[in-house]
C-alpha cells in the first residue's frame, strides 16, 4: 500500500444501533523496510456512544468528528497538529472530546490534518493543520481552536 493512503486506510465507520462504531486496523510504525513491520497489525474495536444519535460524522487520516442531535461537534483521534480543535496539540484523544465553543452546528468535514464546521447561522469554522493554507485564513498557522472564517456567511 501507497505510503500517503496508508494513514487514511486505517479508519472504518459506520453506524449501528444507533450507535457509532469506530474501527481501526492497520500497520503498526516500524523502521524502513524492515520486513516484519508490513507483518505486525494493530486491532482496535471501540464502541463510542455519542451524545445522542449523530447527524454527521466525518473521517479524516487519523481524525474523526460527528455533530450531536443536540448541535454540538465531538472529536477524537489524532490532534498533531490542533486538528481536534479541543486549544492544544496534544497527540490523540482516544474518547470523543465535545469541541468549545462550537453550538448550532449543522454539518462537519475532516480534511487529512484540519476541521470544518458549519454553523446554523451559515458561518464556516476551521481548525488544524494549515501547512499548505487549508484553513483559508490567509495564513500558514496551525491552529488549535475553531476561527471563524470571515467572508465566508450565508453558507447552505
Amino acid at each position: 500500500m501507497r505510503k500517503d493512503m496508508n494513514a487514511g486506510a486505517r479508519a472504518l465507520w459506520g453506524l449501528l444501533l444507533g450507535a457509532l462504531l469506530m474501527a481501526g486496523c492497520g500497520r503498526e510504525p516500524g523502521p524502513e523496510g524492515a520486513d516484519d513491520a508490513r507483518e505486525r497489525l494493530s486491532r482496535r474495536v471501540q464502541r463510542l456512544v455519542p451524545q445522542g444519535a449523530p447527524r454527521r460524522l466525518a473521517a479524516g487520516a487519523q481524525h474523526s468528528l460527528h455533530v450531536a442531535a443536540d448541535g454540538t461537534a465531538w472529536a477524537w483521534g489524532g490532534n498533531g497538529v490542533g486538528q481536534l480543535g479541543l486549544g492544544d496539540f496534544s497527540h490523540q484523544h482516544l474518547a470523543p472530546t465535545r469541541v468549545p465553543e462550537l453550538t448550532d452546528v449543522v454539518g462537519v468535514a475532516a480534511g487529512d490534518r484540519h476541521s470544518l464546521a458549519l454553523r446554523a447561522d451559515g458561518t464556516v469554522w476551521a481548525w488544524g493543520g494549515n501547512a499548505n493554507g487549508q484553513l483559508g485564513d490567509g495564513t500558514w498557522t496551525d491552529r488549535a481552536s475553531p476561527a471563524r472564517l470571515e467572508g465566508l456567511t450565508e453558507v447552505v
